[in-house]
C-alpha cells in the first residue's frame, strides 16, 4: 500500500460520511488515485474548469451539483434532490475532490478532506 493510499484509508477510518474520493495532481491533472466505486475522469476537465471559473454548479457522473463556496481552494456542492454532496480541496501539488453521503456534515467533511489534501501534499 503506497503513501496516498495509506493516509485515505486512514481518512475513511474517522470519516463514514466520505463514500469516494479521487485525488489529482495539481501540475497535469492526473489521477493518482481513485476509489473503485466512482470514475470522474470524463468529468474531470469540466469540473477544475467550472472551479476555476466559479461557476453555479458542476455535473459529475450525470448527478447535477449547485455550488455553496468556491475559492481558489475550495469548493463545497450539494445535490438539491439529496443525492449527496461534492467537496474538494487544492494545495500547491495536489487535488482531492470526493463524494459525501446526504446526510453528512459538508463542513466536517470539507476539513477532513483539507486534511489529508495538505498531508499527501507533504508527500509529494
Amino acid at each position: 500500500m503506497n503513501q496516498i493510499e495509506q493516509l485515505l484509508k486512514d481518512l475513511w477510518n474517522k470519516n463514514d460520511s466520505i463514500s469516494a474520493i479521487t485525488v489529482i495532481a495539481v501540475s497535469n491533472n492526473a489521477i493518482l488515485y481513485q476509489t473503485d466505486n466512482w470514475d470522474i475522469g470524463s468529468d474531470l476537465q469540466t469540473v477544475l474548469s467550472n472551479w476555476d471559473t466559479q461557476r453555479g454548479s458542476i455535473e459529475i457522473q450525470g448527478i447535477h451539483y449547485s455550488t455553496l463556496q468556491c475559492t481558489p481552494e475550495r469548493l463545497v456542492c450539494t445535490n438539491v434532490r439529496g443525492q449527496g454532496h461534492i467537496v474538494a480541496s487544492r494545495e500547491e501539488n495536489i487535488l482531492a475532490i470526493a463524494y459525501i453521503l446526504p446526510n453528512a456534515d459538508i463542513g466536517a467533511s470539507y476539513m477532513a478532506i483539507a486534511r489529508v489534501v495538505d498531508l499527501i501534499n507533504k508527500y509529494m
